[in-house]
């Protein structure tokens, strides 16, 4: 695929737009400041990597900047593309109350062709793209459902992860797992996907930025929570109420939503360790701590590098980890 600025050098009207490309097919035009394909973002000056100052145009944008055709290293898409969504299925082990009580189980799992049976009549089967089952562990989970995520977003690529489902379902002790203290989120075994990506991104970033002096990585997050159809920043109690907004460069955002820079994962876990112990919750007849908000996690990794030629380009990736208030 490319990118291409769809206004000649020698007539340009207006702000300049990018045209996006998958080969021949023309996917989308947006103006040049919110052009993001596969999570790259243009900034002034930019170019693809390897580009000399001959590439660059009298205003010091490149004329065309090419994007790799196949998915992320490391990053399994399937046969659906790189941009594909997927769903995972898993089945929680009965809870203390529900293992007293006369029940029977009513779901079986087929994890090996992701299919998830009811018993019930008449009978029912349901597939998806993965399933794990009673006996699944928070590092399986992590490994099937977050890994690819968290490699692709460490190659440009936005990405976000949801759980939903009924109250009482597993999805915060998927999420965040039952984190007592904060050093639990660095090693406890029962710590949940969003410790484990934080964990294996930073890891990642120290390490490429250990083999070059070219890219240098930056990253900010921000924690924000939806309860009772207001938005309210976790980070910042007092920011209360806050507004979505649309602009031209930064697309939608949340307005006066802050954004804290973490260097490390022991910065990224203080942050989420923060936000989680600002978050809703409430007591119902499935579940004690109920999540009663929606929360969304997010992290922001930029890469800039900077070519022999002198040209500086910036990749920015999004990475939304989004916890659901249970039905």
């Amino acid at each position: 695929g490319a990118v291409r600025r769809c206004t000649p050098r020698a007539a340009r009207r207006g702000a300049p737009r990018v045209v996006v490309r998958a080969g021949a097919e023309r996917l989308w035009e947006v103006p040049r400041g919110r052009a993001t394909a596969k999570g790259v973002q243009m900034r002034s000056p930019c170019g693809s990597e390897g580009a000399d100052a001959e590439d660059l145009d009298a205003d010091g944008y490149a004329e065309e900047v090419l994007l790799p055709d196949e998915s992320p290293q490391g990053t399994d898409t399937g046969d659906r593309g790189d941009d594909s969504i997927r769903v995972y299925a898993r089945v929680r082990p009965p809870s203390v109350h529900e293992g007293s009580a006369p029940c029977r189980d009513i779901v079986r799992v087929d994890a090996g062709n992701s299919i998830v049976h009811l018993l019930a009549e008449p009978p029912r089967n349901f597939a998806f793209d993965g399933v794990l089952g009673e006996a699944s562990r928070q590092e399986e989970v992590f490994e099937i459902v977050g890994m690819g995520v968290a490699e692709a977003c460490l190659n440009g690529y936005n990405g976000s992860l949801y759980v939903f489902g009924q109250t009482g379902s597993g999805k915060t002790h998927t999420m965040q797992g039952p984190v007592t203290a904060l050093s639990a989120m660095h090693s406890a075994e029962q710590r949940g996907v969003m410790c484990r990506m934080m964990d294996h991104i930073f890891n990642e970033v120290a390490r490429r930025h250990a083999g070059s002096t070219n890219v240098q990585y930056s990253c900010k997050c921000s924690y924000l929570e939806i309860y009772k159809e207001q938005i309210m920043d976790l980070l910042e109690p007092s920011s209360t109420n806050l507004q979505v907004r649309e602009d031209v460069n930064r697309g939608v955002y949340v307005e006066r939503l802050s954004e804290h820079s973490v260097w490390n994962v022991s910065d990224a876990l203080h942050v989420l360790w923060k936000g989680l112990h600002q978050r809703h919750v409430g007591a119902t007849q499935m579940n004690d701590l109920s999540s009663r908000s929606h929360a969304v996690f997010t992290l922001i990794m930029e890469a800039a590098s900077t070519t022999a030629g002198g040209v500086t380009s910036t990749r920015v990736a999004r990475l939304n980890l989004i916890d659901l208030a249970g039905s």
